[in-house]
């Protein structure tokens, strides 16, 4: 009989965890539980969606390179990394640190999750209005033409792509 528990042990070996109690020394084996539905069903299926948008978002951005449209490799590459971070958010629900601290045990206290909420509604407008202002107030200051005149010729070349 005793054979037939090593054989089990060693069976289960990826779900199980050997350890010495300090106190009394003696040999343990704790169980630790599987999760129920790893790579199966509706949070895989999802997660598979994004991993999808990120193959096509990879596909776009070699596809923007080699046609030389300068805008669509960085917007494929954006949406790569999100879909990436996305599927593993997905995936992982409701776990920040899979089987152990989920999102209710990681969040914050009520209080400091308002304290931000409010700060963040007033600082982020205040913030995005003085940006606006300062391009306001700035705006037309640059002029190629002035700039043409006080820099040497060469300088000028090699800012408008005559020199390699």
């Amino acid at each position: 009989m005793q054979r037939g528990r090593r054989r089990r042990a060693v069976n289960f070996g990826a779900l199980t965890r050997v350890g010495r109690s300090i106190g009394d020394g003696r040999l343990r084996v704790y169980h630790i539980p599987r999760a129920e539905g790893d790579l199966q069903g509706e949070p895989f299926a999802r997660g598979l969606v994004f991993a999808a948008a990120g193959v096509v978002a990879l596909f776009g951005a070699v596809l923007g390179a080699y046609r030389r449209i300068d805008a669509l490799p960085f917007a494929m590459t954006g949406v790569f990394f999100l879909s990436a971070f996305l599927s593993l958010a997905v995936m992982f629900w409701p776990y920040l640190i899979p089987y152990s601290v989920t999102v209710a045990n990681a969040a914050a206290p009520d209080a400091s999750l308002q304290f931000l909420f409010y700060g963040a509604v007033v600082v982020l407008p205040a913030i995005a209005v003085y940006t606006m202002g300062v391009y306001w107030v700035f705006r037309g200051k640059f002029h190629e033409e002035r700039l043409d005149e006080r820099s040497t010729t060469s300088e000028v070349a090699h800012r408008k792509g005559s020199i390699g």
